[in-house]
């Protein structure tokens, strides 16, 4: 990868062969899989890390998201995970993909990579989202998704 980034790959789930396999077979991008990794160890990992990506098929919330923007992580976020339209706020603290669509997240991440400006900035409008972010947003969004 160019840049000198890094993918780490925190978790254990059922794709985990498969994602190695696809490792092993791509361009030498340097990417480290990680296991699962406990909660005390995230916060670690999001200040690590300049962004976070969750581009899961279907995830009812998806915490992570919010604690790496605590951390001042850019986030991509798929539009199957819940917190989605309610944390990402796509091309100011980061962006919005569609599920599947491995062109997008690829020219999102590239994009990253490429405007390291972006990264900075895009982080510290996640922390500043944060810094505000309470129950009473929680409850807005659920009364709005029941109307």
């Amino acid at each position: 990868m160019p840049g000198g980034s890094v993918l780490l790959i925190a978790g254990d789930g059922p794709c985990k062969e498969e994602l190695r396999a696809l490792a092993n077979e791509g361009d030498g991008a340097d990417i480290r899989f990680l296991g699962f990794k406990p909660p005390q160890a995230l916060a670690q990992l999001y200040r690590a890390a300049d962004v976070l990506v969750m581009p899961g098929l279907r995830e009812t919330w998806g915490l992570v998201v919010n604690e790496a923007m605590v951390a001042r992580c850019a986030v991509i976020v798929g539009e199957e995970i819940g917190c989605a339209p309610d944390l990402v706020r796509d091309g100011v603290n980061g962006f919005q993909i569609r599920t599947g669509d491995l062109a997008q997240l690829s020219q999102r991440l590239e994009r990253f990579v490429v405007e390291p400006a972006l990264v900075e900035r895009m982080g510290k409008a996640s922390s500043t989202i944060m810094a505000t972010w309470s129950y009473d947003e929680d409850v807005a969004a659920v009364k709005s998704a029941l109307a």
